[in-house]
């Protein structure tokens, strides 16, 4: 590999890398960041559920079984 190939790809490398941290992810709206303190976190995902109408003006509010998942989040140490 010739002396200008290295100098061609270190400096592709650079502006690659420098535009990287100039701009923002276009990604970014489309994820959740989050800092997470504690060893395990949980996460309730719940199900789509079906709206129920409102007949009486002073009737109880009826109750809708919704189901739900949880899931964990643990920390991992990597060396």
């Amino acid at each position: 590999m010739s002396t200008i190939d290295i100098v061609l790809k270190e400096g592709y490398n650079y502006a690659v890398s420098l535009n990287m941290q100039q701009k923002g992810s276009k990604l970014s709206s489309c994820v959740r960041e989050e800092e997470q303190t504690t060893e395990r976190y949980y996460y309730d995902q719940i199900a789509p559920t079906e709206a129920v109408d409102v007949v009486n003006r002073h009737s109880d509010t009826p109750l809708v079984k919704t189901n739900y998942d949880r899931r964990m989040v643990a920390l991992v140490s990597s060396d």
